[in-house]
């Protein structure tokens, strides 16, 4: 009597799950169900009360995937300081600027400044391709490399001498306006000007331990150019076609000398002309010369605002030498130091 209970109770729970799921779900879920009816039922009985329990498994509940929600990317800014971005690096614009916002590109010579102008656009490529590469780099590990860890030691020890030196010498120096005045007022003839001399000549040469006659033949011959000189012929003109002197290709002119730059015998007659008087013949040990001034500097002081950047840079200099040397006293006697005299004297030829 109880087994036939228990088979109309289950019977009767079965058809009730089959009739309650067949109208909710499609037919793919009816699959489901049937793999569900198909697992085994625990039954138990309650010997006191004489109840049946019918124990089911769990129906399985089908996972629903999370959506792929992506994260807004973070947006990059396309300021006036920046040229381009690499993978959200940026290339800045103070990059191209140290080179072609560089102040001494004024100083250049027009057709090299064009070359520069041309350049710009490869230039912008290589700072953006250069990025690229450092992006690249950035996500590598080379740990594992002996040859990476060497000369990244290396490179550390440079910065840290690079940092050491400014910090006990560099930063120490400082330069003020009164420091450089009074170097100016003790050291005034160093920024005297001497006087200047721009000349032009005509060379009739002699070669050494020359004959007679090839002596008087060669002042004969500047006598004449002289003449033609004075009779109103072109200086410039005489001397590109009959000069000895390179400087013919110049029309004779030699550019500006200070006294001590020249022989002496041509230096003493040519400071003593006015401008664009024509000299006698002078004597030298290159042969004949006809000399003409055409420009002149006065001997002349220098201001202070004309020499008061170039004193900053030797007082500089000065003070970086000393506070070095001093800085490296200290060192050389706290760090002991053990030469090898003989391999130094076999590096330096001394052996």
């Amino acid at each position: 009597m109880k087994t036939n209970i228990l088979k109309y109770l289950l019977l009767l729970f079965s058809f009730s799950v089959i009739l309650f799921t067949g109208c909710k779900k499609a037919e793919d879920n009816n699959k489901k169900i049937q793999s569900y009816k198909t697992q085994k039922i625990k039954i138990v009985t309650n010997v006191i009360t004489k109840t049946v329990k019918i124990y089911l498994p769990a129906e399985p509940v089908e996972e629903i995937p999370e959506p792929d929600i992506k994260k807004p990317e973070k947006s990059l800014l396309l300021t006036s300081n920046i040229i381009a971005y690499v993978n959200g690096a940026p290339v800045e614009l103070s990059q191209f600027d140290e080179v072609f916002a560089n102040r001494n590109l004024e100083k250049l010579p027009s057709y090299l400044r064009r070359e520069y102008d041309k350049n710009r656009g490869n230039f912008i490529k290589q700072l953006i391709d250069n990025k690229t590469f450092e992006v690249a780099a950035n996500e590598e590990s080379f740990s594992d490399s002996q040859d990476f860890n060497e000369e990244l030691d290396e490179v550390v020890k440079q910065v840290k001498m690079k940092y050491y030196y400014n910090k006990y010498i560099t930063d120490k120096i400082n330069i003020t306006e009164k420091d450089q005045k009074k170097y100016y007022k003790n050291n005034i003839s160093k920024y005297s000007t001497p006087e200047k001399i721009k000349v032009r000549h005509i060379l009739i040469a002699v070669k050494k331990n020359p004959l007679p006659a090839q002596i008087t033949n060669a002042y004969n011959k500047a006598v004449l150019l002289r003449q033609r000189v004075l009779e109103g012929e072109s200086f410039a003109e005489i001397a590109a076609a009959e000069s000895d002197c390179p400087s013919r290709a110049k029309g004779g002119d030699l550019g500006f000398f200070q006294k001590g730059q020249m022989v002496p015998e041509f230096e003493k007659v040519a400071l003593a002309l006015n401008k664009n008087e024509i000299s006698d013949i002078v004597k030298t040990e290159f042969g004949y010369h006809i000399i003409q001034p055409t420009d002149r500097i006065i001997k002349r002081k220098q201001s202070f605002d004309e020499v008061k950047e170039g004193i900053k840079q030797e007082l500089y200099s000065q003070r970086e030498k000393a506070l070095y040397e001093d800085l490296l006293t200290t060192l050389t006697n706290k760090y002991k130091v053990i030469k090898n005299d003989k391999v130094i004297k076999r590096l330096t030829g001394e052996l």
